[in-house]
C-alpha cells in the first residue's frame, strides 16, 4: 500500500485506485446481496487531493514496523522532509518518531500517540500544535 493504488477484498474494507479512494458496504447481508447481483460492494468513494495522498501515505507508512523514505519521494517526486520538515522534526524532539535519511518509524510512545500524531499530520497548517499526550501509568524504557 504505502501510497500505491491497491484493491480491497470483502466487506468493509478499503481501496485506492489513481487518488480515488473507496470504501465497501459495512453491512454484510447487503454486501453479500450486491455482490451476489454483480454489483460494486462499494458505498463511498472520494478523490483525494494530491496533498491528501502525500499525508495518507505517510500515515499508512507509520503503520508499518518502518517506513522507506524513498517510497514517498518516488511516489511523490518529493522528500517526506520537504513537505512535513517542521513536523518531523518536532515528533523527534518529542520522542515519537526515529528518523534518519533512508527510514522513519514511531518509538513506542510515538505508536501509543498515533491518533494524535495522525491528527497532527492532518492539519497542514503551519500553527498546526502537537496536543500535550500524558501516558498514565506508562514509563517509556
Amino acid at each position: 500500500m504505502l501510497g500505491r493504488d491497491w484493491v480491497g477484498f470483502g466487506m468493509s474494507s478499503m481501496s485506492q485506485l489513481d487518488g480515488n479512494v473507496f470504501f465497501n458496504d459495512r453491512n454484510i447481508r447487503s454486501y453479500i446481496d450486491k455482490v451476489k447481483a454483480g454489483a460494486s460492494p462499494a458505498v463511498q468513494s472520494s478523490r483525494m487531493s494530491a496533498a491528501a495522498r502525500m499525508r495518507f501515505a505517510f500515515l499508512y507508512g507509520f503503520r508499518q514496523e518502518s517506513y522507506r523514505t524513498s517510497l514517498f519521494s518516488d511516489r511523490f517526486g518529493v522528500t517526506l522532509e520537504e513537505v512535513f520538515a517542521n513536523k518531523l522534526r518536532n515528533l523527534e524532539q518529542r520522542g515519537l518518531l526515529t528518523h534518519d535519511e533512508d527510514t522513519i518509524a514511531l518509538t513506542l510512545p510515538g505508536v501509543l500517540a498515533l491518533s494524535t500524531i495522525e491528527d497532527y499530520i492532518n492539519d497542514m497548517s503551519d500553527a498546526a500544535a502537537l496536543k500535550p499526550i500524558e501516558f498514565t501509568g506508562f514509563a517509556p524504557p
